[in-house]
């Protein structure tokens, strides 16, 4: 059973990347051969665990480690942007710092994303990323504000967050991201609606010099690819400053 969702996993990442990024030569057949290794790695762990009980989480962390090496070598950050739409509109006193959230929803018949990818744009001479945050809402209590760290890169839906550049202080006025669940596929980002749009997290910069509101830096974000738990692509587009997703593409 865990190395079905594997291989599910490793064509799902595959859909996300080529589809974001079609300048990347081969990727294709780079995830392809990190998938073998990471499943030997998941039979070895399966054997482990009903030997001697291991933690169930090792297959998932197999799995993980091709994601992370994927999209740290194999995402393009210099690719032309497709598609881009205006994300928010930073304004503010030097120093401060101002968060973008990113928001998802589904067309009223559309297909919720499983996983998902996009590239986020600026002006890295006027402001510098700080980092990502997601809203986190225990059973009781209020909601607060999770950073998303590479100890704790989960948001609310159980889907890791992963970046490139890698570091904070190389994303100079470009990002791509990525989210996906390697323990449930299946589950959806968000089940949101168009007019009901959830953010899913929030990218905060600071601004290096003062910014009017009547010249606002511009967060743009584009390339934006999503799919279905079986791997399928889905139509997505940037609209009134939101991820829409729609039907699968055929």
């Amino acid at each position: 059973m865990k190395l079905q969702w594997l291989a599910a996993m490793a064509a799902m990442v595959s859909v996300v990347l080529t589809g974001c990024d079609q300048g990347a030569v081969g990727m294709d057949e780079k995830v392809a051969a990190e998938a073998p290794a990471a499943a030997a790695e998941a039979n070895a762990v399966e054997a482990n665990e009903a030997a001697n009980g291991a933690a169930p989480t090792a297959v998932e962390n197999a799995v993980d480690k091709v994601v992370e090496k994927v999209v740290a070598e194999n995402v393009s950050v210099q690719s032309p942007m497709n598609d881009a739409g205006a994300l928010c509109e930073l304004t503010g006193a030097a120093g401060s710092t101002v968060a973008c959230a990113v928001k998802l929803a589904a067309d009223a018949d559309g297909v919720s994303a499983r996983a998902l990818q996009g590239t986020l744009t600026f002006d890295g001479s006027k402001v510098g990323l700080k980092g990502f945050t997601t809203q986190v809402c225990p059973a009781e209590g209020e909601c607060v504000n999770k950073a998303i760290t590479d100890t704790s890169a989960n948001i609310a839906s159980g889907h890791v967050f992963k970046s490139t550049p890698l570091g904070k202080a190389e994303a100079a006025g470009r990002l791509s991201f990525m989210l996906v669940n390697m323990s449930a596929p299946q589950t959806a980002i968000s089940d949101a609606k168009v007019g009901n749009a959830e953010a899913i997290f929030a990218a905060e910069f600071v601004l290096n010099e003062e910014v009017r509101a009547d010249a606002p830096v511009k967060v743009m974000l584009g390339n934006v690819v999503a799919s279905d738990e079986a791997a399928a692509r889905v139509a997505a587009r940037v609209e009134n400053a939101t991820i829409v997703t729609s039907g699968i593409v055929k």
